[in-house]
């Protein structure tokens, strides 16, 4: 032991020589340098022992601490990173044992290189720790088996219960008049005209789906004038739906027209009527107020709406005159080769022309006012009166073999069998006149003109009736 510590004295006295000496050597440049440290091993047995190292070559004294274990020194001097031999730590029990190697400060340690090694290194090794056997248990007695419990009976799940949405009507039924338009179960709002005299008006309704209910049915009080009955069909679940009847109650017309011996009343509303194309309301002045009447700018004329005796209405042409609403004749449309004509009945004073009949005039199915000729050879033909879109009153001949028209002056009408039929005729003439002309030799100039003259008129008229033939085709 003396000799060890004798030794130990020996290598301080050398370190501190060698510091001097560095000292003195290099006093402008003091350089610092560090080190590392391991231990001799990663893990160590509970109690189990083990060495540590340095790295970076240093020489001088180290202090030595221990967490969970021992140091056999508190500070031991390294030689070139070397440990006293006798330099042991020991370990803990469990966990990890922490070691943590110091350099003596005041310059007390350096490296071969003659710089001073300052700071700490620490080092962690584990202690493992065996685990304890865990004692066996003795087997458990066996359960027995319980008796099987038997299955419950499946209760059926219910449906889930799906409520209707469904707020249609399958039908309405009222006690007098019609819906307009008839029912349909997608359709929400009607029409419906009462005459005069009409004070209530009994409504039931059908609903579509049997859950649902429907509101407003039954008897209902009548105003003259308009009513909106309101049928509300509630369904099982979801939104309200909603059925409109308007019920017009007529008033007492306040205008009454003669027509043919017949009396007509002026009806001044518009409901359940078909109102023509191109014609809308208008009020005019009549006598000494206003008059509800239909006017067309495309035809410049004006339509009222009219209740026979028999309470069957129909749209008639009029015009006012004279502060005097006069009738022209029913509304009607006819087509004369693509272009629409207005219909009009012949002026009174106008009804009468030779060898003609006025009457009823059928040209394919439309009945109209017109002439037929009395001759039965021109029974094909017909004239009618019809009014054009600038708003111009004239006459149209109207040939049944040719279904053709054609303006009409106050000429005979005549085919074209007849027409050559009469040519000849006129030519046999023309040649007994010529013998008479010969034997009268007195007349002879003045049958000459006579001759020429017809001569010349039945060419005009051959040519005349080749041009209407002309425009037939």
């Amino acid at each position: 032991m003396k000799i060890r510590l004798e030794n130990k004295l020996i290598r301080k006295m050398i370190v501190a020589l060698f510091s001097v000496a560095m000292l003195f050597a290099n006093v402008s440049k003091v350089d610092a340098a560090s080190f590392t440290a391991s231990a001799s091993t990663s893990s160590v047995a509970p109690g189990g022992t083990f060495t540590i190292s340095l790295g970076g070559g240093p020489v001088g004294v180290f202090d030595i601490s221990v967490s969970n274990g021992t140091s056999s020194t508190s500070f031991a001097f390294f030689d070139a990173g070397v440990f006293d031999p006798g330099v042991k730590i020991t370990a803990g029990k469990s966990g990890t044992v922490s070691v943590t190697i110091t350099a003596r400060g005041g310059g007390d340690v350096a490296n071969m290189q003659g710089e001073v090694v300052t700071g700490s290194k620490t080092v962690n090794v584990k202690i493992n720790t065996p685990e304890a056997p865990k004692p066996t248990e003795p087997n458990k007695p066996t359960t027995p088996n319980k008796p099987t419990v038997p299955n419950k009976p499946v209760v059926p799940t219910e449906p889930e219960v799906v409520k209707s949405k469904d707020n249609t009507l399958k039908s309405i039924t009222i006690s007098e008049g019609s819906l307009s338009p008839e029912f349909k179960s997608d359709v929400y709002e009607y029409s419906v005209l009462l005459p005069k005299g009409s004070t209530s008006l009994d409504v039931s309704a059908v609903v579509n789906d049997s859950v649902a209910k429907v509101a407003n049915t039954g008897n209902h009080k009548l105003e003259v004038g308009e009513n909106l009955i309101s049928l509300i069909v509630t369904p099982e679940e979801g939104s309200e739906g909603l059925y409109k009847i308007n019920v017009y109650v007529e008033e007492e017309p306040k205008h009454k027209v003669e027509i043919a011996g017949g009396n007509f009343d002026v009806i001044e509303h518009y409901i359940g009527a078909d109102v023509p194309d191109s014609f809308s309301e208008v009020e005019v002045d009549y006598k000494d107020g206003k008059l509800n009447l239909l006017y067309s700018e495309l035809w410049e004329t004006h339509l009222a709406y009219m209740n026979d005796e028999e309470n069957n209405r129909e749209f008639y042409i009029v015009d006012i005159v004279d502060g005097e609403l006069k009738v022209v004749s029913k509304f009607q449309k006819i087509a004369i080769y693509g272009d629409e004509f207005l219909a009009l009945d012949v002026p009174e004073a106008d009804q009468n022309k030779l060898n003609m009949t006025y009457g009823d005039v059928v040209i394919g199915d439309q009945t109209f006012k017109g002439f037929k000729y009395n001759d039965p050879k021109y029974e094909n033909f017909s004239v009618i009166y019809v009014r054009n879109m600038a708003g111009e009153d004239v006459y149209y001949q109207y040939e049944t073999g040719d279904d053709s028209y054609q303006l009409f002056t106050d000429t005979l009408a005549i085919s074209e069998a007849d027409y050559q039929e009469l040519v000849k005729s006129n030519d046999t003439k023309m040649l007994y006149m010529q013998v008479g002309l010969g034997a009268l030799g007195l007349l002879s100039v003045g049958l000459t003109v006579y001759i020429a003259t017809l001569f010349n008129k039945n060419k005009k008229l051959k040519d005349h009736f080749k041009n209407r033939q002309s425009n037939i085709e």
